[in-house]
């Protein structure tokens, strides 16, 4: 009865074992390569396109898709995370016709400087906000955050 415990405690050992190695790679993979993306959106005939510019001495990734004479919606993701968290509302057709879709890789995280973090969300929000002063021009805006993207939403709103 005792080996027979033991050989349970083990099988559950290596399960917990094989699940926190699963979910690790998951956390570090999650970034889709610029040729990923552009592929995503050629396979769904969606005009898409890729963007970066610099900000308080980072390089900032975002892509854009949608109607550029509608209100205006900004996805921020959460940690850890990347622009492909939001990737699957640019290509959604009844949201292209209603708006200029945004999702950008927050500091330190995706294309933008990965593994260089910025802990402040009002630096976070600093760096965020030359896109909105590129595309609001006089339109309503919708800032979109999840997870820790939610509060610097706020912060930037």
């Amino acid at each position: 009865m005792a080996l027979g415990i033991a050989r349970t405690l083990k099988l559950i050992f290596l399960l917990l074992v094989l699940a926190i190695v699963i979910s690790f790679h998951s956390c570090m993979s999650f970034r889709m390569s610029d040729r990923e993306v552009d592929d995503y959106f050629k396979q769904r005939n969606v005009d898409a396109t890729q963007h970066t510019y610099d900000a308080h001495s980072r390089e900032i990734h975002y892509v854009s898709a949608g109607d550029s004479t509608q209100a205006l919606v900004l996805f921020v993701h959460g940690s850890p995370g990347s622009l492909s968290a939001f990737i699957h509302f640019l290509a959604d057709t009844s949201l292209l016709r209603k708006g200029l879709l945004i999702t950008t890789d927050r500091p330190g995280f995706g294309y933008s400087n990965f593994g260089r973090g910025v802990g402040s969300l009002k630096e976070q929000a600093a760096i965020l906000k030359p896109i909105l002063e590129k595309y609001k021009r006089n339109r309503p805006a919708v800032l979109i955050g999840h997870s820790l993207g939610g509060p610097l939403i706020a912060r930037m709103a």
